[in-house]
């Protein structure tokens, strides 16, 4: 065993000795040992190199070889003494210490980056969302590499796996694989936040032969049914739905289910609506899908029909509450109940297999023809670039103007039904 307290001697450049310990120590505490005809000190440091230059007589230099996430570098000066060591090992350390280690497995990543969702008290869909693309797809392409050895190429390959493999072997469509890739970014960018790599995944590319998935609308004839039928089957016996009122304003004003949920009857003064909340799957109150969700606009006639039947019908049933599309007993609804009666209405009238989030897609389907600045601020409807976001508002007048088209659509869908 090597006394750390004695010093150790090399030969130097000029052929004397010196001692090398203290100089070294001045950088780093160390493990002396002799190599190669010099000496190297060792160091248990994460994230820096583990060795020091060593004098090469023959050569006239002074050498040090590091690696660094699997790529290995040799760096080397020929100024004699302890300048030409610092010299060496400084540029060993400005290749090596750049604040990023690398050595944490992806899968042990991908667990601190789930907690930091958690800590930052993100909703828990948001949370369930990233854990499910990360644990199907991630984990089984690199979850066992280095997160410091993780590639873009690497990257491209899990985004390329969910493709082949995703949705039991049918391939993930094109808008859960941006889904995914949003994921896989969100999660590297936490990395670099964590200083644990430098990678920046933005050109991941989805294969061009991912399917589009298309929702359906209902037809008008479907639409008529609706408004023509306040009856559903539950538990063998035919009722009234509770519902009903709630499945023709979604379709009249483009409600996602969740916002329908959140609304209130506080948020309706007149006829304008103020959208503030929606409620996820989850139970959880949020801010809405995209900063376009809480909006406000003018409810057309044939909805404040719907809305004035709504009130009426709770006001019959005794129920008092600030929720406009409450439970039965008064509490507010979630969305598994709500898809569930849905279910049960569509069933019972024969109205073709569409789900609760279709019916806000057969409102822009029937109001296809209204002008796109008309029409936003109603469904709240977000693009990747939308140029009328940017460079348009609203004008007094446009909110009568579309709540007008409205009820000019469904007066054409329904006829003498309205």
């Amino acid at each position: 065993m090597i006394n750390r307290k004695a010093p150790c001697s090399a030969v130097t450049p000029k052929g004397g000795k010196q001692n090398l310990f203290h100089h070294y120590e001045e950088e780093n505490p160390a493990l002396l040992f002799y190599h190669m005809g010099g000496v190297k000190w060792k160091e248990k440091i994460m994230g820096k190199r583990v060795n020091t230059a060593v004098w090469f007589e023959n050569q006239k230099r002074w050498q040090i070889k590091v690696q660094k996430g699997g790529v290995r570098r040799t760096f080397t000066s020929s100024t004699p003494g302890r300048k030409g060591l610092r010299e060496a090992n400084t540029k060993a350390d400005l290749w090596l210490d750049d604040g990023v280690d690398g050595s944490s497995k992806v899968s042990v990543m991908k667990e601190r980056y789930l907690q930091y969702l958690k800590d930052r008290h993100v909703s828990k869909e948001h949370i369930i969302q990233n854990e499910k693309h990360l644990r199907l797809y991630l984990m089984p392409v690199i979850g066992r590499k280095r997160i410091g050895d993780v590639t873009e190429e690497n990257l491209q390959a899990v985004l390329n796996y969910a493709h082949t493999i995703g949705n039991h072997g049918k391939g993930l469509a094109y808008k859960t694989l941006k889904t995914t890739r949003g994921v896989i970014q969100a999660f590297v960018k936490y990395c670099r936040i964590a200083k644990t790599t430098k990678l920046f995944p933005e050109n991941l590319l989805i294969p061009n032969d991912a399917h589009q998935s298309t929702r359906k609308a209902l037809q008008p004839d479907d639409i008529k049914k609706v408004f023509r039928s306040d009856q559903t089957t539950y538990r063998g016996k035919i009722q009234h739905d509770w519902y009903i009122h709630a499945y023709r304003i979604e379709i009249i004003v483009g409600f996602r289910p969740g916002e329908l949920i959140g609304l209130d009857v506080s948020d309706i003064i007149g006829n304008r609506c103020t959208l503030k909340r929606a409620v996820n799957r989850f139970g959880e109150t949020t801010h809405g899908k995209n900063k376009n969700a809480i909006r406000s606009f003018e409810i057309p006639e044939i909805g404040m029909r719907e809305i004035r039947a709504q009130r009426k019908m709770l006001l019959s049933a005794g129920i008092q509450t600030n929720v406009l599309f409450p439970t039965p007993d008064g509490e507010r609804l979630n969305q598994q109940l709500y898809r569930q009666s849905w279910n049960r209405y569509k069933e019972h009238n024969g109205i073709a297999d569409r789900t609760p989030y279709e019916l806000r897609h057969t409102f822009f389907s029937a109001n296809k023809d209204m002008p796109e600045e008309l029409i936003k601020p109603i469904g709240g409807h977000s693009k990747s670039f939308d140029g009328f976001s940017t460079y348009s508002h609203e004008l007094d007048g446009d909110a009568h103007r579309a709540a007008q088209w409205i009820d000019n659509t469904f007066a054409r869908i329904l006829g003498s039904d309205q």
